[in-house]
């Protein structure tokens, strides 16, 4: 792995480009095309809208959403927090969601400014 950028995810953003490059055969330059993508994605937006408007199903379908997103890209960290949040929301447990979203938000917003980055 050459790519400067690659070895910063690693460090920085907790992805495991090794797995994820595998999963996309080794074609950096199409993750990076997808990766790039990621922070203008609405899914997370809409998780929290639906979270501060009590929207149990919805806040569900967007975790989920998130959740293959994170997985097929190696964000590791958002993967580890999006798992337990998505089956808290499959089976209504709400007491939680506060402290996932913070830690999510936290990892989200790391991910995307270092991804912003790599653009600039």
């Amino acid at each position: 792995m050459e790519n400067e950028f690659l070895q910063r995810l690693v460090q920085i953003g907790g992805v495991d480009i090794t797995t994820t490059l595998d999963r996309f055969m080794d074609n950096e330059k199409l993750y990076l095309k997808i990766l790039l993508k990621f922070p203008n994605d609405q899914t997370f937006k809409n998780l929290k809208k639906s979270i501060a408007s009590n929207n149990i199903p919805d806040a569900f379908m967007y975790a989920h959403t998130m959740k293959g997103v994170a997985g097929n890209l190696g964000l590791q960290n958002l993967l580890d927090i999006l798992t337990p949040l998505t089956e808290d929301l499959r089976g209504g447990k709400t007491n939680s969601i506060q402290s996932f979203m913070e830690t999510l938000t936290l990892y989200y917003d790391n991910i995307c400014h270092l991804i912003k980055q790599m653009k600039d």
